[in-house]
């Protein structure tokens, strides 16, 4: 009884660890499920919903990525970049569309 005393007063208690928090500038997705406590792999769940970090070193090495996520983010943000450069001509053909419904309203 007494060794089991001793025992429990050594543990000292688990201090949960938890994965760096994302930038405002990151690309955050959701994984579903809750994040693990970073201390030692295999260990608990914590209260917090797990994320991926496209692009970030530590957690790329967690989920065992290559270097070809940065190309797929370079990739991405091309795309988006591109689709941004595109909205304004977009639009004028949106209004150019609506200014001619208006000058020859169709009848029914």
């Amino acid at each position: 009884m007494k060794k089991e005393g001793v025992k429990l007063r050594r543990q000292q208690p688990h201090v949960d660890v938890y994965s760096d928090a994302p930038k405002p500038e990151d690309i955050v997705i959701p994984t579903g499920g809750f994040a693990e406590c970073v201390c030692r792999p295999g260990c608990k769940d914590l209260p917090e919903p797990a994320y991926r970090i496209l692009g970030h070193s530590k957690e790329d090495k967690r989920w065992n990525l290559s270097n070809k996520v940065d190309q797929a983010v370079e990739t991405v943000m091309t795309h988006l970049a591109d689709a941004y450069m595109s909205l304004p001509a977009v639009f004028d053909s949106v209004l150019k569309i609506e200014e001619e419904q208006k000058k020859n309203p169709k009848k029914n």
